[in-house]
């Protein structure tokens, strides 16, 4: 084991979560930083990553017989929010993707989903929060 990393049960995850969801609901929808929020407090967590797809729909449209080209209209996006509970920053990134074109399979659903997916991460900038994390809990260790 990486020795700066805990597991946080996934029972008692999804619990916190559900919870939080449950207090902090909106006529918009969830205060999806106050969720965040409680469950790292709830589980002890020192960050919290949110995925969202928030949308993802994929449809074909056959042509005729004499147009041997299907059409395909798809679409993808995706929601990241970050919780750092050192810091108390929330990192809300999004992304979507459509395409509307003949059909390829550069143009399917899961590849937009991919695609989007990987553009917030990179904008999140997870791994550096991570590597800080490294850095302090190898610092806290030092001290010992």
């Amino acid at each position: 084991t990486m020795g700066w990393l805990t597991y946080v049960d996934d029972r008692a995850l999804m619990d916190a979560y559900d919870s939080a969801c449950g207090q902090y609901v909106t006529r918009r929808g969830y205060d999806y930083p106050a969720v965040l929020r409680a469950t790292a407090d709830a589980v002890e967590a020192d960050l919290v990553v949110l995925p969202i797809l928030t949308t993802y729909y994929e449809e074909i449209y056959y042509t005729s017989i004499f147009y041997e080209e299907n059409f395909l209209h798809s679409g993808a996006a995706v929601r990241l929010l970050v919780y750092d509970r050192a810091t108390g920053e929330v990192i809300d990134r999004r992304d979507a993707r459509s395409y509307a074109d003949e059909d390829q399979p550069s143009g399917r659903a899961y590849v937009l989903a991919g695609e989007v997916m990987r553009n917030v991460l990179a904008a999140a900038n997870l791994r550096a929060h991570v590597r800080d994390l490294r850095e302090t809990a190898r610092g806290a260790e030092e001290q010992q």
